[in-house]
């Protein structure tokens, strides 16, 4: 008997508690950042070219907003390899959450067997809770033996 008591006691208990956690209008996880922030999608990428491979003119890296309200400039800063350059920014549209920076490449310049990398960056107090502040490229042409 004190058995069956205490089940129903433990029954009652657990569906007080989870009515009890229960928020009122918003979700006690969600987190709302104030001001506006940004991240990179990935934090690097590496390429392995052969000889015979087009070498791009441009390579793009996408970097996110938390929203897509008014235009927007952020300031990016760089350190290029010899083949590589970059702008000092990448700016957001009116509407717009996710944005292109491009890095461009003089293909005619690279040596096979030569890593060349490009490392862009943004302020870190910028950077969304989770978000990446920091992109480096990495690109080599291989040797071809033959």
């Amino acid at each position: 008997m004190k058995f069956k008591h205490s089940i129903i006691f433990m029954a009652l208990l657990a569906i007080t508690s989870m009515f009890a956690s229960c928020s009122e209008g918003e979700y006690w996880d969600e987190y709302i950042e104030e001001t506006e922030k940004y991240s990179f999608e990935t934090a690097s990428s590496s390429f392995s070219l052969n000889a015979a491979d087009v070498v791009p003119s441009t390579y793009v890296i996408k970097v996110d907003r938390n929203n897509a309200g008014g235009s927007v400039t952020l300031p990016v800063t760089g350190e290029f390899s010899s083949i590589f350059s970059g702008v000092e920014s990448v700016t957001f549209e009116e509407g717009q959450s996710t944005a292109e920076y491009a890095i461009s490449v003089n293909a005619d310049a690279i040596v096979m067997g030569t890593t060349y990398t490009a490392k862009i960056a943004f302020d870190a107090e910028q950077a969304s809770v989770s978000g990446i502040s920091t992109y480096t490229l990495s690109l080599k042409k291989d040797y071809t033996w033959v």
